[in-house]
Parts: structure tokens; C-alpha cells; sequence
């Protein structure tokens, strides 16, 4: 072999080697970059070898024997390449491992990719899928009468005509507490869906944040703080402020839940929810029992979007402890039917009525008052009898403005016992033009007139105005 075609060669693989050192020395940790030093130092040694033959052969105008050391040279060129195409395939390797978890080498697996919900993404390398939601909401409102609670409007807290809190009437607020954020997340499993559910508002005090829901579901099982399974939301109507007819069933709370059958057009379903302090002790030490949780079942029959029907009932125990260490302790029940159907294209009807002792805590119009039992004439404590509906329409104007009309009552039996300032009756009207342009954006504005009457008689009354701004997406 020519010793010029010898040296070509090795000059040839000298350069490759040293362009494969210098793309691998920016990447490889400290102990690859010094052996591939190493190899720069042989390869430098060769080559000079190289020169000092090809000198000597100059020198003597005579072939030089040259078989043994070519043959020695090419070895040993053979043996740093073997060793560098190790030093790069490692390092390649390590590459991959960064940006792809998925032993298996899927790169796919690195990329943000659609989650298995609408509007969600799946986290890379895993099978979870996330969806963010919630708004930004102003809401401006200006209240004739005296409303208690504020921004949010209950009817049993408006003020009765003649105490002091009634001579604030006239009363304009501005907040933004109605906003909203929100995370879901899902995963499949061996024992079905698993998921997650947050969501916050900011109606705590001083506007911090407060829990509106938070929710695990796995399989048929959810459990949490949530709507209450004797509530049915998808009849109640769509307000821009934050409530509900008086006759409905309005309350979320900690619950486990069961869903008994959910496929099909038939849905059952139980329910243990967390008891609520909803009567009033008769003296300042006494202390409201909440020794067993609400127990509730419901059948749902649904036709899709052409609507539903619901039937409801609820079992709850209600005591009190007296400071002399007695208790008294009575039951209570309830049962609900309602539903809503689809008429005249996007429109729909809802409807709901409702009877039961001692289930005051669960009704929009009685939620904040301790109307579940008290004292009979004899000092028995005695469930409530409470009574009451609701009925609302809503109607597409055309395809980005609709309105609703929603009226509700409830009725509580008074015991003789009770003062004359507990609640009797509550009843509201609502009304709204809502203007829906694009997704994501609204304007609403709104009349509420509300009313309450006590057993004695007197009453108070609050028409509110309200005009709000919804920026974002639920």
C-alpha cells in the first residue's frame, strides 16, 4: 500500500473523528469529554508516525516496508472508531431520555397534546388531561330596599320594614367577587375514570377566595364539597346575579355520592351529605346535634336535549343538647319533583315544587335562617313544615341575546312558640336580558324583586338592578 494513499486515509478518519469529538465534547458530561481527549492525543500520535515514514521514504527514494506498521496503524484507527461511535450513541441516548420519560422512545410523548375533555391538554408522558377554566365578572347593582347579604341576594336576609338595618335603604355596590377559576383534571384506570374537580370564587371574607367546589370522582363513587344531590341545577334559571327562585332546592355542601345507574335515560342515585346547624337553640348554651348525615336518593329520567324529570327525597335527623345536659332530637323528610323540557327551538321551561318537615337549610328562600325545627307550645321540638315552588322560562331573542323569567315561594308552618320575627314566607321575581356576542364575552341586566314576611306579620322588600360584564370562559 502506497504510503500517501496510507496517510490520506488516516487523515481522512483523523478529521472525522475530530468532528465527531467536537460535536460530542458540548453535551457529554466531564468523563466522556476526557476520553475523547484521549483519543484526540492518540490520533495526533498516529499522524505523526505517518509523517515521519513518508519523510524517510523521501529521504531514501526506496520503498519502505511498510505492510506491519499500516496494518498496525489501521487496527488501532479501527479501535478508536469503535470507541467513539460508544461515546456517541451513550450520549444520544441521555438526549433522548431528557426530553422523552417513555422508555419505549416515543417522542410523541414529550408533546403538549389534546386531553380526553373537551378544551383540555394532556400532560406529557402522562395519561392526565387538564382543562383550566373559569372568568373575570363585574357586577354593579343598586338595592331600593335593604339586602343583608350584600352582593348575593337571598330573600330571607332582606330587612323587615321598621328595624334599623331597613333605614339604610338606596344602597349602589360595585364588586368583581363573582369571578371564577377553575382545574379538572382526568386520568383513565383500572377501576374507570379518575377525577378531580376545583373551583374558587372570591365571595370569602374580605373578597379572599372561597371554595365553591372541590370534587373527586372515581368510577360511580364522587365525594367532596359540591351541589347537593337533592338539588336539581338544570331546572333552576340561568341569572346574572347569585341566586335562585325561593321555592328551590339551592345549596352545596360536603357529601359522598354514589350513582346507582347512569347510563341510559335513567339515572339513580344516593347520597350521605353533611348536616347543617339550621335550628335555633332555644337558650345561648344549648348546642344543635349533627350526629348522622342527610341521607338522599334520586331518579332522574332524562331524553336529552329535549329534558328531564326528577324525583327527590331526603331523611335527616335534627337534635339539640340543652345546657342541663337533656336532648331532644326529631326527624325530618322531604320530597321534590321537577324537570325541564326543551320548547320553541332554544327555549325551555323549568319547573319545581317541593314538601317536607325540618329541610329548611336546603331552600334558596330559607338557607340562611335557622328554620329546620323549634320549640312547640308544649317545648317539644317539633320539624318545621315547609312548602314551596318555582317556575322559570327562558327565551333566545335570536342567537346571541336571551332572556329569563323565574318566580319562587316557600312557606314555613310556624310553631306557636317561635318569635314573631321568624321567617313566614319569602318570595322573589327575576328578569334578565343577557347579550352573548361571542364565546367567552357577556353583558346582562337584571330586576330582582324579593319580599319577606315574618310571622308577625311584618315584611320588607328589595328590588334590585343589576348590570354585569362576564370576560372569559367556564
Amino acid at each position: 500500500m502506497n504510503i500517501h494513499k496510507v496517510f490520506h486515509c488516516l487523515a481522512g478518519y483523523a478529521s472525522v473523528i475530530l468532528c465527531l469529538g467536537a460535536l460530542v465534547c458540548g453535551s457529554v458530561q466531564a468523563q466522556a469529554q476526557e476520553e475523547i481527549g484521549e483519543l484526540q492525543a492518540q490520533v495526533e500520535v498516529l499522524m505523526k508516525r505517518i509523517a515521519d515514514l513518508e519523510a524517510a521514504q523521501a529521504a531514501t527514494s526506496k520503498p519502505v516496508a511498510q505492510a506491519t506498521h499500516t496494518d498496525s496503524l489501521m487496527h488501532k484507527i479501527e479501535i478508536l472508531q469503535a470507541r467513539l461511535s460508544k461515546i456517541e450513541t451513550s450520549q444520544a441516548g441521555e438526549k433522548i431520555a431528557e426530553t422523552n420519560p417513555d422508555p419505549t422512545g416515543n417522542l410523541m410523548d414529550g408533546m403538549v397534546t389534546a386531553g380526553d375533555a373537551p378544551r383540555s391538554f394532556r400532560i406529557p408522558g402522562t395519561a392526565i388531561s387538564l382543562r383550566f377554566g373559569g372568568y373575570a365578572k363585574f357586577d354593579a347593582l343598586y338595592d331600593h330596599g335593604v339586602m343583608l347579604a350584600g352582593v348575593r341576594y337571598f330573600p330571607d336576609l332582606i330587612a323587615v320594614d321598621g328595624t334599623p338595618p331597613a333605614r339604610n335603604d338606596g344602597v349602589t355596590q360595585l364588586s368583581a367577587a363573582q369571578t371564577r377559576f377553575s382545574l379538572k383534571a382526568q386520568a383513565p384506570t383500572p377501576i374507570g375514570k379518575l377525577s378531580a374537580f376545583i373551583e374558587m370564587d372570591f365571595f370569602g371574607p374580605g373578597n379572599v377566595t372561597r371554595l365553591r367546589h372541590g370534587i373527586g370522582q372515581a368510577g360511580s363513587v364522587l365525594a367532596g364539597h359540591t351541589w347537593s344531590t337533592f338539588m336539581d341545577l338544570y331546572s333552576l334559571p340561568r341569572t346574572v346575579a347569585i341566586t335562585a327562585p325561593s321555592g328551590a332546592i339551592f345549596t352545596r355542601h360536603a357529601l359522598i355520592r354514589w350513582y346507582a345507574s347512569k347510563s341510559g335515560p335513567i339515572h339513580v342515585t344516593f347520597a350521605l351529605e353533611g348536616p347543617k346547624k339550621d335550628l335555633t337553640p332555644t337558650a345561648t348554651d344549648d348546642r344543635t346535634l349533627q350526629r348522622w348525615p342527610d341521607f338522599i336518593a334520586t331518579f332522574r329520567h332524562a331524553r336529552g336535549a329535549k329534558g328531564h324529570i326528577q324525583l327527590g327525597g331526603i331523611l335527616r335527623r335534627i337534635g339539640v343538647e340543652h345546657v342541663s345536659g337533656m336532648t331532644q332530637e326529631t326527624n325530618g323528610w322531604g320530597a321534590m319533583l321537577s324537570g325541564r323540557v326543551t320548547a320553541f327551538g332554544r327555549n325551555s321551561i323549568g319547573v319545581g315544587g317541593f314538601v317536607g318537615d325540618g329541610i329548611g337549610s336546603y331552600i334558596a328562600g330559607l338557607a340562611t335562617s335557622p328554620s329546620a325545627a323549634a320549640p312547640d307550645a308544649n317545648g317539644d321540638l317539633t320539624a318545621l313544615r315547609v312548602v314551596g315552588g318555582y317556575a322559570n322560562y327562558m327565551h333566545w331573542w335570536n342567537p346571541t341575546f336571551r332572556s329569563t323569567f323565574a318566580y319562587g315561594v316557600v312557606e314555613v308552618d310556624n310553631t306557636n312558640a317561635q318569635g314573631g320575627g321568624a321567617v313566614k314566607n319569602t318570595q322573589n321575581f327575576i328578569s334578565n336580558l343577557v347579550w352573548i356576542p361571542m364565546r367567552g364575552f357577556a353583558v346582562g341586566l337584571e330586576y330582582i324583586y324579593g319580599k319577606r314576611k315574618n310571622k308577625d306579620g311584618t315584611q320588607g322588600t328589595d328590588p334590585r338592578v343589576q348590570f354585569s360584564i362576564q370576560f372569559g370562559f367556564s
